[in-house]
């Protein structure tokens, strides 16, 4: 990431001259009523956004590719899928105890995806902190790091050097939850929280038990809010609106926050990524992991069998010749009932995507660099 320009009249002056060729110059429209203070503020705002990117992240949202008209959907292949249900107990048996000597090396490392509010929980605190209302009062994120401290624990017991039986959690917040989430982790307590959970967070220890030194909270990035027309919105007269970027600014900030380059100096090969809100996660697991890595696959996708025809949940499968997610909304009713040929009874199409991934760190840094490749392109 380029280190920041100075906020002086020639790099205003520069930065106003780039959002014009974009035709996004009217964000400047207040700039002269502003104080000192507020105009380096959204300088230092705007040199954070690219409008040659997001004006053609406008244009793709508004004119996607269009579909082949005789679009073809196929389970993915054996060869690339295997199944707890279905695999032979000596194969989980390998997977797991290859998962286990890697998390014992020290490469293997986690991602959680929790930049997310629990508001449709009525709660304002991050996803995170609820109290999923188990007897213990633990919250996700409690239930998550005792996980961690137990696969480091399983993985050590086998580890020639029992140091290095250390798996590194990396959190991907939000600007709205990431001083929550700091702050939560370090056993602070939280307005946003009821005094009971609060008082259950005061019983428990900073960072769960984990090493601080191992505990990355990271934020992902934002993108500009647009109104109709493909014009960036203003919050104020010296702020754009922004919104965050999603799950998918996940390879974006992993540059930004300087993760990878974590990853990299603490060896790590393979790295898990889910999400908060899956409270039966199982965090670093050693069979997803010991088969990503025996499969020697850059990315690979655990997934649940799908309950029945209607259930709405998307899809991973073979489309067009290439692996995809498809929406439940997207799959005609045919397709959505037809029957494994091999399993009676079984769904051919069954394979449910719950956003819980594997990445070498080979893929996630690859990503990295052909981002930068192309930004340098379109420079």
């Amino acid at each position: 990431m380029a280190p920041p320009e100075q906020f002086t009249a020639a790099n205003v002056a520069a930065l106003k001259a780039k959002f014009d060729s974009a035709g996004q110059g009217h964000v400047f429209t207040f700039y002269d009523s502003l104080s000192d203070s507020e105009k380096q503020a959204f300088f230092n705002q705007l040199q954070k956004i690219d409008p040659v990117r997001i004006n053609k992240l406008w244009d793709y949202a508004q004119n996607p590719p269009k579909e082949p008209e005789n679009t073809v959907v196929e389970p993915l292949p054996e060869s690339a899928t295997a199944s707890i249900l279905d695999s032979k107990p000596e194969d989980l048996e390998r997977w797991y105890n290859l998962g286990l000597d890697l998390i014992g090396k020290g490469e293997v490392a986690v991602i959680l995806l929790a930049g997310g509010q629990g508001t449709r929980l009525g709660s304002k605190a991050p996803k995170g902190a609820f109290n999923i209302q188990l007897a213990s009062k633990k919250s996700l994120f409690h239930i998550q790091a005792e996980r961690i401290l137990k696969i480091q624990e399983l993985a050590a017991e086998k580890a020639q050097d029992k140091s290095k039986a250390l798996v590194p959690w990396y959190v991907m917040t939000s600007g709205p939850t990431r001083p929550m989430t700091e702050k939560f982790f370090k056993k602070e307590r939280l307005a946003e929280l009821s005094d009971e959970d609060n008082e259950a967070r005061a019983q428990g220890t900073p960072y769960f038990g984990l090493d601080e030194k191992n505990v990355t909270i990271f934020e992902q990035g934002v993108l500009p809010c647009y109104d109709f027309d493909g014009k960036i919105m203003l919050a104020s007269k010296g702020e754009v609106a922004v919104a965050p970027d999603g799950n998918g600014g996940i390879y974006k900030a992993l540059q930004d926050e300087g993760v990878l380059d974590d990853m990299r100096k603490r060896g790590i090969k393979h790295v898990h990524a889910y999400c908060v809100d899956n409270c039966l996660a199982k965090v670093a697991d050693p069979i997803f992991i010991g088969f990503s890595a025996e499969k020697k696959v850059k990315i690979a996708t655990k997934v649940v069998r799908k309950r029945n025809a209607t259930e709405s949940v998307g899809l991973i499968l073979s489309k067009n010749g290439r692996p995809d997610v498809v929406e439940y909304s997207e799959i005609d009713k045919e397709t959505a009932e037809a029957e494994d040929p091999k399993q009676a009874g079984v769904l051919k199409f069954r394979a449910a995507n719950i956003v819980n991934h594997y990445y070498s760190f080979e893929y996630l840094d690859g990503m990295v660099r052909l981002r930068q490749l192309q930004v340098a392109r379109a420079l």
